[in-house]
């Protein structure tokens, strides 16, 4: 590797120097370094760009101490899950999802609250105007806008056809794998809380419900995606007084 051969290099004209870390706003000099967390041993070209490296590369190039390299401790305010940011040169930082040891090996320190986390994915349901994130841990969380703002403002996926719906006049929530055809299935109250608490949008039907009476009964009967039993006036009513069949 290119960057190795002029570590290398370096290393037999004795100019790669021992220095502490620096700012994360100045360029770092080229040099291996070591991350608070981890045995994990790196190479940053000042200026250029850096890679992880192994063992047999440092031991080619002498075994120079490394320095430490600039690392900081963050969080989104709304999960535990602390991350690391190593800052090295060319544009690109090193990212990495913690463990309960890896943060106690750097000595338990405090992170600050971050707006934005590499690796979290932005998206929307077509069912609300609403604006969720989904973290590099799998935890998913409902925006606010000054949250949106704090992330960069980024344009969302949108999840066409898809989203989260419930009857008006019944309880339960479904996701919504098809909405034009009315698939989907009902989710329970954690499951619904794992999305972020999207708002389900309401309705007063889903596609293919089914509306009945036995004979010689004047009770109606429902059966739908959310929804099985018999049905009040009132409930009849808000669905749109549909067509009752035999049952």
């Amino acid at each position: 590797m290119k960057i190795i051969k002029r570590a290398l290099a370096a290393v037999a004209l004795g100019v790669v120097a021992l220095v502490g870390a620096v700012a994360p706003s100045s360029a770092l000099p080229t040099g291996f370094y070591s991350v608070p967390y981890s045995d994990n041993l790196y190479y940053n070209q000042q200026n250029t760009g850096w890679q992880q490296v192994t063992y047999s590369q440092w031991q080619q190039a002498g075994f120079p101490a490394p320095r430490k390299a600039p690392t900081d401790f963050v969080k989104y305010p709304w999960s535990p899950t602390i991350y690391s940011v190593t800052y090295f040169d060319g544009g690109t930082w090193l990212w990495t999802n913690l463990s309960l040891q890896q943060w106690q090996r750097a000595g338990s320190p405090a992170p600050r609250n971050a707006g934005w986390v590499q690796g979290s994915y932005f998206y929307q349901w077509q069912t609300s105007n609403e604006l969720f994130v989904q973290a590099p841990d799998g935890t998913h969380h409902k925006l606010t806008y000054p949250e949106w703002q704090a992330a960069g403002s980024p344009s969302p996926a949108f999840h066409n056809n898809q989203g989260f719906q419930k009857l008006s006049w019944w309880d339960g929530v479904a996701k919504m794998t098809n909405v034009s055809s009315g698939s989907g299935s009902t989710v329970t109250f954690n499951a619904w809380q794992q999305f972020g608490f999207p708002t389900p949008q309401a309705v007063s039907r889903f596609p293919g419900d089914t509306f009945c009476k036995y004979p010689g009964s004047a009770t109606i009967h429902y059966n739908g995606l959310t929804a099985y039993g018999t049905l009040t006036y009132s409930q009849y009513a808000a669905a749109g007084f549909p067509a009752v069949t035999s049952c």
